[in-house]
């Protein structure tokens, strides 16, 4: 990793309904974590990374994470982790600080419709 500072003309975002992503840190210079913020208003698609751990900070809002089939409710300053292979999915209006071990990588996620 090099020092950075990294401002918001820099950030690459993507959209998925119902989720916007904005990759503050997603780069071949960071191959250990990637850091994100992710706004969730709806359902989101049920998924597992299969190589990256994953954890959620919510900055913002409420809602809920079924991991596993089990339904975790969570609130602003709530610490979310999930390992690495393991099913989940998320609902409610939150604003998420999202962290992966090592970096995100889209072709490393499995979705179900």
């Amino acid at each position: 990793m090099k020092i950075a500072v990294i401002n918001p003309e820099q950030v690459k975002s993507f959209s998925r309904d119902p989720i916007e992503v904005f990759q503050l840190l997603n780069n071949v210079n960071t191959e250990n974590i990637s850091v994100s913020v992710i706004k969730l208003n709806g359902v989101n698609k049920k998924n597992r990374n299969r190589v990256s751990d994953v954890c959620y900070f919510v900055l913002e809002g409420e809602g809920k994470f079924n991991i596993d089939g089990k339904d975790y409710s969570v609130k602003k300053h709530d610490l979310v982790t999930i390992p690495k292979n393991t099913w989940y999915f998320d609902t409610g209006k939150m604003t998420l600080l999202s962290f992966c071990n090592p970096r995100f990588d889209m072709k490393n996620v499995e979705i179900i419709d």
